[in-house]
């Protein structure tokens, strides 16, 4: 149980910067640095998601565990194209789409 809270442990070490793209997405300016931290955040929950999949005993847990690791990695691939596009201002938005969609995939 414990390794199932820390999952999110790296985004959460990065959450001011994830606020403050969701509360005002179009006067956020995200240097290099920040969206190499925001990536390396993503790409560190993603193999914790991927370490829990592989010792979960529930074809389900993994199942569900699968799609929210491929979720994750969707989130930083989208996170790195949009800044290399000059397109962070959208960032917020498409993630809310992903998560919505991986969440209600993952309710079904």
């Amino acid at each position: 149980m414990k390794r199932e809270l820390c999952m999110y442990e790296a985004i959460e070490k990065e959450a001011k910067k994830f606020i403050a793209l969701r509360n005002n997405p179009t006067a956020v300016t995200l240097d290099k640095e920040s969206i190499d931290s925001l990536s390396a955040a993503l790409s560190e929950a993603a193999q914790e998601i991927s370490d829990l999949a592989q010792t979960s005993t529930s074809q389900m847990d993994s199942a569900n565990l699968a799609k929210l690791y491929q979720g994750i990695l969707a989130a930083k691939r989208i996170v790195e194209n949009l800044y290399q596009e000059g397109r962070a201002a959208t960032l917020i938005q498409l993630t809310q789409q992903t998560v919505n969609i991986n969440g209600a995939s993952m309710l079904s």
